[in-house]
Formats: structure tokens, C-alpha cells, sequence
């Protein structure tokens, strides 16, 4: 009876604990500054790898646009939800093609900034389609991991942890479905410089 009362009373001191908020996640806060409209140019050409490395895609230029936002809530919290992607100059095995994405990809956090000012993030919903100038397309979707630096303003894509598939290709071998990866001309992480110099924070 007595080991009866005991864990009652141990449960009753953990639901007070849980009701006054003692060791339990608050709601993250994310803080922008400036905010509002943002753009980001890639430092170099980035290239898609798709169907297994048997094919590769680059790109002289790649750019984002987003507008920013605060955000409260349980991770991961949303800044931009109209998140676009942009690239030119592209080209594969001497084939010129377009790479055009829609605006409604979202850049969200995905966990607290450390202490070296830099804030792990993601790019969901990302939607393009390729179109080659011989009249295939390919869909391009699926999901980035990436990370914002206040130093710098700068937003790395990195390879690994890439979840972006190729679909719907009418171009057979030339643009293949299946996996693909993007990465930094020649390989490695991709990195956009943001402008207006921008600050993010999450408590």
C-alpha cells in the first residue's frame, strides 16, 4: 500500500511540474532581421546529378528568392513560404534546357541557432520542371536540407541528406527519372550570399 501512495504522489509531482512548464519544450521564437523580401546568388554554377551519376546538369548561375518572416511555434518554424528557386545558362551533354520552379517551396528551421550563429533548415515542397530545348520535360521535386550562417549571410545547401527525385521525364536517358543530388559545380555544398545582410535567430 505504502509503494501505492509513494507513486502517486511521484506522479502527482510530475503533473505539476509538466502544468507549471518545468523541463518541457517551450514554443521556439525566430527573429529575422531585416525580413521581408530577401535574395540569395549562388557563389558558383551549381549541376543536378540524376539517374545513378549517368547524368549531369549545370548551370552557369543559380538564385533564390524569399520573403521572410518571423515565426513562433514548434519546430520547424516556417520564415517563407513562397520560396523560389531560379537558375540560367544551363545546359547538358551540349543541350541547351530551362530549369523553372515554383514559388511555393517553404525555407523553414529546423533547430535552435548555436553559438557559432548558424541555424540548420530545410526547403520543402520544392517543385520545377526541366524542359530541354529538343521539347522533353522532367519534373524535379522533393525536399533540401540547409543551413543559414548570420555571418556572412550566407545559405549552404550541402549533398548530403538530399531527398529530390526526377519524374515524369519524357527525355528517356537524357534526363533519367530517379534520385538525384544537387551540388556546387564540380561537387560540394552550394552556397547562396543573401541579400540584404540577414540576421536569424531562434530561442
Amino acid at each position: 500500500m505504502r509503494l501505492i501512495i509513494r507513486s502517486i504522489g511521484l506522479l502527482s509531482i510530475v503533473a505539476a511540474l509538466a502544468c507549471a512548464g518545468v523541463g518541457t519544450a517551450s514554443a521556439a521564437t525566430a527573429t529575422v532581421t531585416p525580413g521581408g523580401s530577401t535574395r540569395g546568388v549562388g557563389t558558383t554554377g551549381w549541376e543536378l546529378t540524376a539517374g545513378g551519376g549517368t547524368a549531369t546538369f549545370n548551370c552557369a548561375t543559380g538564385s533564390f528568392s524569399a520573403n521572410l518572416a518571423g515565426a513562433t511555434g514548434a519546430l520547424p518554424l516556417a520564415l517563407s513560404t513562397n520560396y523560389q528557386q531560379s537558375f540560367s545558362s544551363c545546359r547538358t551533354a551540349g543541350i541547351s534546357y530551362t530549369f523553372q520552379c515554383t514559388p511555393t517551396s517553404t525555407l523553414s528551421v529546423t533547430a535552435l541557432t548555436n553559438t557559432s550563429g548558424v541555424t540548420p533548415g530545410s526547403i520543402t515542397a520544392l517543385n520545377c520542371v526541366a524542359r530541354l530545348s529538343t521539347g522533353c520535360t522532367a519534373s524535379i521535386t522533393g525536399s533540401l536540407p540547409v543551413s543559414y550562417s548570420n555571418s556572412g549571410s550566407t545559405l549552404t545547401v550541402p549533398t548530403a541528406g538530399q531527398a529530390i527525385v526526377v519524374s515524369n521525364s519524357t527525355c528517356g536517358s537524357a534526363f533519367p527519372n530517379g534520385p538525384a543530388t544537387f551540388s556546387a559545380t564540380g561537387g560540394g555544398a552550394f552556397v547562396y550570399v543573401v541579400s540584404p545582410a540577414t540576421i536569424i535567430n531562434v530561442v
